[in-house]
Formats: structure tokens, sequence, C-alpha cells
């Protein structure tokens, strides 16, 4: 005996909203949102490496770049005032009397990188204890995927080994940002001294021989 159409289609129709709802009971299974609340702290994580390499070599090159332009505004400094002083009487006494100056400006600026409120000192104190504090949330993590098996066989709470994956999403998160916030830091230092190379570099116009 054949189904009439409209009988076929309500059984579909039944069909189809038991599978809905076996879904829907999936997302609140246990077991689930334990794996779901586990992946999300292993992409936190992995992210984060990811970042802090990233970060860690952006840190290097900017700082390097910092160095290279105190070094080559010092060099420009020195030649100019060298060759203006050469010049004897006809020397613009104002023109070395402020190369001297900014000279010295310079070295105290650099000086002032590294003092105990220096803004590298500060900076690199804030990165290390991101990178410090993201170690132990990864030893955490690894820590807690390894005892899983056992809380699961226990039959102990898996509403609080859920939270604890996502305290570690969340402070893998707040790592990675602090981390990013310390190389923001570096960024405005970086074209300060951009700036006073530009700078110096109009000053000396005219002023330094070329290399042989």
């Amino acid at each position: 005996m054949r189904l009439s159409r409209s009988c076929m289609a309500a059984a579909l129709a039944a069909g189809l909203l038991v599978t809905n709802v076996a879904a829907a009971a999936d997302v609140f299974d246990p077991y689930i949102k334990v794996a779901t609340a586990r992946a999300k702290a292993e992409i936190a994580l992995r992210d984060g490496a990811q970042t802090f390499n990233r970060d860690r070599n952006s840190w290097n090159d900017m700082w390097q770049s910092i160095e290279k332009s105190y070094r080559a505004d010092i060099v420009l400094l020195q030649r100019a005032r060298q060759a203006e002083g050469e010049k004897g009487e006809q020397a613009d006494r104002a023109f070395i009397k402020e190369a001297e100056t900014r000279e010295q400006a310079a070295h105290a600026a650099s000086n002032a990188l590294g003092q105990a409120q220096g803004a590298r000192t500060l900076a690199e104190q804030k990165l290390g204890e991101a990178q410090h504090q993201w170690n132990n949330v990864a030893n955490a993590l690894s820590q807690i995927r390894g005892a899983e098996d056992s809380w699961k066989a226990a039959k102990l709470d898996l509403g609080m080994l859920e939270a604890a994956y996502f305290a570690i999403e969340r402070r893998a998160l707040e790592c990675r940002a602090q981390a990013e916030a310390a190389i923001a830091e570096v960024r405005p230092v970086k074209a300060e001294w951009d700036n006073m190379l530009a700078e110096t570099e109009k000053f000396v116009v005219g002023r330094v021989p070329a290399q042989k």
C-alpha cells in the first residue's frame, strides 16, 4: 500500500525534527562541551605561540633599527663638526656648538632607554612577564589535558573541567594582548629616533664631506 504524499511529507518532517532535536541535544552533551572548550584553549595557545615568536622578532628588529639610527646620528654630527672645525678661522662656531649639543642630546637619550625607568627596560619587563605567564598557561593546559581521561573515568564534574579550559583560553588571550601592548610601546620610540636622524641629516646638509 502506497503512502500518500501528505503522509510521506509528514514522515519526512518528523524525521527532520528528531534529527534536529538530537543535534541540539549533542550541543549540550557535557563531553562535547569539554571537547569544544579544550579545542578553543589549544587554538589560543597555538596562536599565542605564533604571536610571541613574531613579536619577539619584531621587537628585536625595532631595537636594532633604533640603535642604527642612534649610531648614524652620532657619526653624522661628529663628521660635520670635524669638517667644520678644519676650516680654522672660517669655521661656523655656532654650527659646531649646535652639533655638540645635538650629539650630547643623542647620547643622553640613548642612555635613558636602558635605565631603570627607561622605555626599553619597562617594555622588556612587560614582554618578559607576558612570555612567562604564557608559558605557565601552556603548562597548565598540558597538565589538565593529561588529567582529562582520569577526570572522566572518575565521573567528576565535567563542568569544572570545561571551566578550566575556558579559563586557560581567556588567560592565553590576555597574555597575548599584553605582549602586543609591549611591542606597541616601542613603535613611538622608534619613530622618535627615525625623526631625530632625519633632522640631523637636514642639519648637516652640505657640511659632511663625501666618504672616500
